[in-house]
């Protein structure tokens, strides 16, 4: 597991500078992928506006010098089978041992 390191008063201040600007750009935005370019490089990455939109959040947070962390979530047949569980669980109280 990474360790949570402080967002830094230079990385704040990037962000600040960057989240209004991306922000005025996703709402002109009219499909939904779209082409970034990293200035550096002058690679040009597609990125679909949902990326874009999570990248918005992430530069909003990091202006107010919150901690990020990315959590995925679980997918639909593990969420069913977590309800399903929950269900046997429910349905037999008491009932279920641990087998040896």
């Amino acid at each position: 597991m990474e360790a949570v390191e402080k967002i830094s008063k230079a990385e704040q201040k990037i962000a600040i500078e960057s989240y209004d600007a991306l922000a005025s750009v996703i709402e002109q935005l009219k499909s939904n992928d779209s082409e970034i370019e990293i200035e550096e490089t002058g690679e040009k990455i597609k990125i679909p506006i949902k990326a874009l939109k999570f990248l918005g959040e992430m530069l909003k947070a990091m202006s107010k010098g919150k901690f990020i962390s990315l959590v995925p979530r679980c997918n639909r047949s593990n969420h069913q089978k977590r309800r399903r569980i929950v269900r046997l669980l429910q349905a037999s109280p008491g009932k279920i041992t641990r087998g040896r």
